[in-house]
Formats: structure tokens, C-alpha cells, sequence
């Protein structure tokens, strides 16, 4: 998963979207190619702070029908009370 920001301005002066056309394997590569901005016009930022920021966030965990391949990954199932 990327994490990344795009400027309010720039959003709201685009119609960029998370959409079906994007493949489930680079949903933030489509998005952000939307905008149509060079890579040599993105700034970076973070990667030589210290000590680093951790920015985690947490989604719901629920099952999605639909079957498909582990794709190399060991899966373990749990139910919590």
C-alpha cells in the first residue's frame, strides 16, 4: 500500500478518482496518473527525516466473496469475539 498526498487544489480541479478502470493490483498508480503531472513536479518528502515517522491506519477486516489465488502468501483465519 503507497502513502502518499496530493494537493486539495489540484484534486478539486480534476476529475481523478479511485474507479473500476484501475486494476485492483495499482489502484494508487491509476489514481495518481490521472492528474497527469510529470514525475520531475513531485516532491518527496519524509524519506530523509530522522528519527521517521511511522503513519499506520487500520481498515475493517471482513470477507469478500469471490475466489482467487493466495498469491504466494500463508493465510491464517481467526475468529475474535
Amino acid at each position: 500500500m503507497a502513502g502518499f498526498a496530493v494537493n486539495l487544489e489540484l484534486i478539486l480541479s480534476s476529475n481523478a478518482s479511485f474507479n473500476e478502470g484501475c486494476t485492483k493490483s495499482a489502484p494508487e498508480s491509476c489514481f495518481l496518473a490521472q492528474f497527469g503531472v510529470d514525475k520531475k513536479n513531485a516532491q518527496p518528502f519524509g524519506h530523509d527525516d530522522f528519527p521517521k515517522d511511522l503513519l499506520v491506519w487500520h481498515t475493517k477486516t471482513r470477507n469478500i466473496p469471490g475466489k482467487g489465488g493466495n498469491h504466494g502468501y500463508n493465510i491464517e483465519h481467526k475468529k475474535f469475539k
